[in-house]
């Protein structure tokens, strides 16, 4: 009788059939019977100290362990693939059972740390993706939202406090709250729209930080350290990389430009004007209808110039991607004034120059 190997064990014979007890599941398949509409299919062949035999049966007990019916192969069936059961394959199993687990345990701790991980540079992020199969923007959102949340109750305290209003926050935290809303909106922009992971310069610094002072330690014990290039250090790209990186970098506010330059942007890079003034406009009215709100409200109730300015730019603003998701609706383009402050840095992109 064969000898079975590591935890697992020989439960009995039954009619000549071994019984291995197993803690873990071993991959194996069991013999699927002959049916009126299909034709009997052998379970795995399994070579065990030179013996083969086939997988007649398996049962699963409710602690996860399993028994597999080992029966003699039988010669009438064509052998197409034999799994070995010895120590090498064993050891082999079990070694890519413990790395799966690991993934599991590392891909739950993982997104519990989300919103502390999202902030790591965009290189890290995709290392954990490629390691854990958890996106990189997942990642990057579940970091920016609450920073988006805490940016927007930082300027509303601030807006509130500069009318006469309590606050319980010192000027220069919400002010540091207000540019975590500049930051996190365009991160969110970045996640949502490009679904690349991006950090924050505050994760960057403090990884960089890390980065260094693990690798003077290293030094110092006397380790080998590797070369490895800082997230600073970045290699001058090719013309038309730059122009490409150039070209999604700007492409979500390229839909602010008149007709004739989206017209030459989607010839050159495939750009889609219409999708992306959808997309901008409701941006816009998001973000500028409070501000919009607010000054029509404090002007009504107290009448200040301030309130007017902030009135005829944030109201004219959100008239304006009114009038501009209407043009959509149309299949038209729709720019926007703000393309006036767009177009210096895609003048690149309009050049006479095709990129390679």
């Amino acid at each position: 009788m064969p000898r079975p190997l590591g935890r697992d064990r020989i439960a009995g014979v039954r009619e000549g059939k071994l019984l291995l007890s197993c803690a873990e599941p071993k991959g194996w398949r069991a013999r699927v019977p002959k049916t009126a509409t299909s034709a009997e299919h052998p379970g795995t062949c399994v070579r065990w100290e030179e013996q083969l035999f086939e997988v007649e049966d398996l049962e699963t007990h409710a602690d996860g362990s399993l028994t597999y019916t080992l029966a003699r192969w039988d010669e009438r069936h064509a052998i197409r693939v034999i799994t070995t059961y010895d120590a090498e394959t064993e050891a082999e199993r079990i070694k890519e059972t413990r790395a799966v687990t690991r993934r599991v345990e590392g891909r739950t701790a993982l997104l519990l740390a989300a919103p502390f991980v999202g902030s790591l540079p965009a290189s890290v992020q995709e290392r954990f993706e490629h390691n854990y199969n958890v996106r990189a923007s997942t990642l990057s959102l579940a970091s920016a939202l609450p920073l988006w949340i805490l940016g927007w109750i930082s300027l509303i305290l601030l807006l509130a406090s500069s009318v006469g209003g309590a606050s319980s926050f010192p000027t220069p935290v919400l002010a540091f709250g207000v540019y975590l809303l500049a930051e996190s909106t365009a991160r969110l922009a970045v996640a949502l729209l490009q679904r690349r992971g991006i950090g924050t310069v505050a994760g960057t610094f403090l990884y960089e930080v890390w980065r260094i002072s693990r690798r003077g330690l290293d030094r110092s014990a006397g380790r080998a350290v590797p070369p490895e290039k800082s997230l600073f250090q970045v290699e001058p790209p090719e013309p038309w990389e730059e122009d490409v990186d150039r070209f999604h970098l700007l492409e979500p506010v390229l839909s602010f430009l008149e007709a004739r330059d989206q017209d030459v942007l989607a010839k050159r890079f495939g750009f889609d004007g219409l999708r992306w003034a959808r997309i901008s406009a409701i941006f816009l009215l998001v973000a500028l209808g409070p501000f919009a709100a607010t000054a029509l409200l404090g002007f009504l109730l107290v009448p200040e110039v301030s309130d007017l300015l902030v009135l005829l730019l944030a109201g004219g603003l959100c008239v304006e991607q009114v009038l501009r998701l209407r043009r959509v609706a149309r299949k038209r383009p729709a720019p926007s004034v703000l393309g006036l402050f767009i177009r210096p840095w895609a003048r690149r992109l309009l050049a006479e120059r095709t990129p390679e």
